[in-house]
């Protein structure tokens, strides 16, 4: 299995889902768009996961990076690669499922 990570913050890592990528001989690519790296063709992998970061679902459409991945799990889910997303990860997941994202109260 092919996994690829997106990453928002340098000190927002996979931890024990990378131990057990790890374990099962799994590849891992990570991408970090906070930095200006390009988001991957989803044809290359098998496993999207999204991780967490400072930034705000709230935000998307201020942030050009956000809105291209919003576009790409848009795509795995088209392909029916399965996607992962946590805190921010699983906002833009909504976001990208057509979730409107809000202030909590």
């Amino acid at each position: 299995m092919r996994i690829q990570y997106i990453l928002h913050a340098s000190f927002e890592l996979p931890g024990v889902i990378r131990d057990w990528a790890n374990q099962n001989q799994f590849s891992e690519k990570f991408c970090r768009p906070f930095a200006g790296e390009e988001t991957p063709d989803p044809a290359e992998f098998d496993f999207l996961i999204v991780m967490g970061g400072p930034q705000s679902a709230l935000k998307v459409d201020e942030i050009p990076y956000l809105q291209q991945e919003v576009a790409l799990i848009q795509q795995a889910l088209k392909r029916n690669v399965p996607v992962l997303g946590f805190c921010l990860g699983a906002q833009l997941l909504g976001v990208a499922l057509g979730a409107k994202a809000e202030q909590s109260p």
